[in-house]
Protein backbone atom coordinates (compact mmCIF):
# COMPACT_ATOMS: atom_id res chain seq x y z
CA UNK A 1 0.00 0.00 0.00
CA UNK A 2 2.95 2.28 0.94
CA UNK A 3 4.68 1.79 -2.49
CA UNK A 4 1.85 2.41 -4.24
CA UNK A 5 0.61 5.83 -1.85
CA UNK A 6 -2.26 3.67 -0.53
CA UNK A 7 -4.46 3.35 -3.76
CA UNK A 8 -6.78 1.67 -1.78
CA UNK A 9 -9.66 2.70 0.99
CA UNK A 10 -10.23 -0.66 2.99
CA UNK A 11 -13.58 -1.31 5.37
CA UNK A 12 -14.05 -4.45 7.65
CA UNK A 13 -16.39 -5.62 10.29
CA UNK A 14 -14.95 -6.44 13.60
CA UNK A 15 -16.33 -6.88 17.23
CA UNK A 16 -16.59 -4.10 19.86
CA UNK A 17 -13.72 -5.36 21.37
CA UNK A 18 -11.92 -3.69 18.73
CA UNK A 19 -11.77 -0.33 20.75
CA UNK A 20 -9.74 -2.57 23.55
CA UNK A 21 -6.82 -3.02 21.24
CA UNK A 22 -4.94 0.22 20.67
CA UNK A 23 -2.05 -0.81 18.44
CA UNK A 24 -5.02 -3.00 15.87
CA UNK A 25 -6.53 0.54 15.46
CA UNK A 26 -3.79 2.58 15.12
CA UNK A 27 -2.48 -0.32 12.40
CA UNK A 28 -5.80 0.15 10.74
CA UNK A 29 -5.26 4.10 10.38
CA UNK A 30 -1.88 3.34 9.55
CA UNK A 31 -2.73 1.11 6.26
CA UNK A 32 -5.75 3.31 5.07
CA UNK A 33 -8.82 1.44 6.60
CA UNK A 34 -11.42 4.02 6.74
CA UNK A 35 -13.95 2.20 8.42
CA UNK A 36 -15.74 -0.29 10.50
CA UNK A 37 -18.61 -2.30 10.69
CA UNK A 38 -19.83 -3.94 14.02
CA UNK A 39 -22.90 -6.07 14.95
CA UNK A 40 -23.36 -4.43 18.13
CA UNK A 41 -27.41 -5.89 18.25
CA UNK A 42 -28.42 -3.64 20.88
CA UNK A 43 -27.55 -1.41 23.95
CA UNK A 44 -29.64 -3.57 26.42
CA UNK A 45 -26.89 -5.80 28.82
CA UNK A 46 -29.58 -8.12 29.89
CA UNK A 47 -30.17 -9.11 25.67
CA UNK A 48 -26.47 -8.62 24.90
CA UNK A 49 -26.08 -11.70 27.96
CA UNK A 50 -28.47 -13.67 26.57
CA UNK A 51 -26.89 -13.71 23.00
CA UNK A 52 -23.80 -14.77 24.59
CA UNK A 53 -21.79 -11.92 22.74
CA UNK A 54 -19.28 -11.54 25.39
CA UNK A 55 -16.76 -9.06 23.33
CA UNK A 56 -19.85 -6.44 23.58
CA UNK A 57 -19.36 -6.53 27.54
CA UNK A 58 -15.97 -6.02 28.39
CA UNK A 59 -16.26 -2.42 28.36
CA UNK A 60 -18.83 0.19 27.93
CA UNK A 61 -20.28 0.26 24.37
CA UNK A 62 -20.32 4.03 24.54
CA UNK A 63 -17.20 4.50 25.24
CA UNK A 64 -16.02 1.86 22.69
CA UNK A 65 -18.16 3.55 20.12
CA UNK A 66 -16.44 6.81 20.91
CA UNK A 67 -13.06 5.38 21.02
CA UNK A 68 -13.51 3.86 17.13
CA UNK A 69 -15.19 7.38 15.71
CA UNK A 70 -12.63 9.61 17.64
CA UNK A 71 -9.61 7.50 15.84
CA UNK A 72 -10.74 8.27 12.37
CA UNK A 73 -12.47 5.31 11.14
CA UNK A 74 -16.32 5.90 9.82
CA UNK A 75 -18.23 3.69 12.13
CA UNK A 76 -21.19 1.63 10.97
CA UNK A 77 -23.28 -0.31 13.42
CA UNK A 78 -25.98 -3.16 13.38
CA UNK A 79 -28.84 -3.51 15.79
CA UNK A 80 -31.26 -5.71 16.22
CA UNK A 81 -34.91 -6.21 18.26
CA UNK A 82 -37.08 -9.25 19.53
CA UNK A 83 -34.88 -10.47 22.25
CA UNK A 84 -36.39 -13.28 24.78
CA UNK A 85 -36.85 -10.76 27.72
CA UNK A 86 -36.48 -7.35 25.83
CA UNK A 87 -38.00 -5.11 27.18
CA UNK A 88 -40.62 -2.25 26.13
CA UNK A 89 -38.76 0.96 24.73
CA UNK A 90 -35.82 -1.19 23.28
CA UNK A 91 -36.09 0.87 20.42
CA UNK A 92 -35.95 4.71 21.59
CA UNK A 93 -32.55 3.09 23.63
CA UNK A 94 -31.59 1.99 20.02
CA UNK A 95 -32.32 5.76 18.91
CA UNK A 96 -30.50 7.13 21.98
CA UNK A 97 -27.77 4.93 21.74
CA UNK A 98 -26.74 6.06 18.25
CA UNK A 99 -27.34 9.23 18.69
CA UNK A 100 -25.61 9.67 21.96
CA UNK A 101 -22.78 7.96 20.14
CA UNK A 102 -22.58 9.92 16.87
CA UNK A 103 -22.85 6.91 14.92
CA UNK A 104 -23.46 8.15 10.88
CA UNK A 105 -24.56 4.84 9.51
CA UNK A 106 -26.96 2.09 11.59
CA UNK A 107 -28.93 -0.67 10.50
CA UNK A 108 -32.02 -1.76 12.10
CA UNK A 109 -33.01 -5.24 12.05
CA UNK A 110 -35.72 -8.03 13.41
CA UNK A 111 -33.98 -10.68 15.03
CA UNK A 112 -34.39 -13.91 12.76
CA UNK A 113 -33.41 -17.35 14.07
CA UNK A 114 -31.19 -19.27 11.70
CA UNK A 115 -30.60 -22.73 10.84
CA UNK A 116 -27.89 -24.55 12.91
CA UNK A 117 -27.18 -21.95 15.40
CA UNK A 118 -27.45 -22.66 19.12
CA UNK A 119 -30.99 -19.60 19.05
CA UNK A 120 -32.72 -21.93 16.29
CA UNK A 121 -32.03 -25.19 18.47
CA UNK A 122 -33.10 -23.86 21.20
CA UNK A 123 -36.60 -22.53 19.85
CA UNK A 124 -37.11 -25.46 17.88
CA UNK A 125 -36.84 -27.48 21.30
CA UNK A 126 -39.28 -24.82 22.60
CA UNK A 127 -41.89 -24.98 19.75
CA UNK A 128 -41.54 -21.35 19.14
CA UNK A 129 -40.37 -21.74 15.27
CA UNK A 130 -42.87 -20.36 13.06
CA UNK A 131 -40.89 -21.59 10.17
CA UNK A 132 -40.02 -25.51 9.96
CA UNK A 133 -38.03 -25.35 6.99
CA UNK A 134 -34.24 -26.15 6.66
CA UNK A 135 -33.65 -22.83 5.07
CA UNK A 136 -34.61 -19.61 6.00
CA UNK A 137 -33.55 -16.60 4.55
CA UNK A 138 -32.09 -14.41 7.10
CA UNK A 139 -33.93 -11.51 5.97
CA UNK A 140 -33.54 -9.16 9.19
CA UNK A 141 -35.83 -6.50 7.82
CA UNK A 142 -39.02 -9.23 7.88
CA UNK A 143 -40.87 -9.76 11.39
CA UNK A 144 -39.06 -12.53 12.93
CA UNK A 145 -39.79 -16.32 12.30
CA UNK A 146 -39.89 -17.36 15.62
CA UNK A 147 -42.62 -16.90 18.37
CA UNK A 148 -41.35 -13.68 20.65
CA UNK A 149 -41.52 -13.46 24.49
CA UNK A 150 -42.69 -9.60 24.09
CA UNK A 151 -45.59 -8.98 22.03
CA UNK A 152 -44.81 -8.40 18.36
CA UNK A 153 -47.29 -6.09 17.37
CA UNK A 154 -45.43 -3.75 20.52
CA UNK A 155 -41.75 -4.04 19.05
CA UNK A 156 -42.61 -4.26 15.27
CA UNK A 157 -44.41 -0.47 15.95
CA UNK A 158 -40.73 0.54 17.99
CA UNK A 159 -39.25 -0.73 15.27
CA UNK A 160 -41.09 0.92 12.62
CA UNK A 161 -41.03 4.31 14.59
Amino acid sequence: MAKHDYPFSLITEASVDLAEDDEILNLMIAVNFSGVFLGIETPDADSVALTKKFQNTGNSLVESVQKINRIGLRFMADFIMGFDGEKPGAGDRIIDFVEATAIPFAMFGMLQALPNTALWDRLKKEGRLLQEQDKTTGNQMNLTNFITTRPMKEFAKEYIR
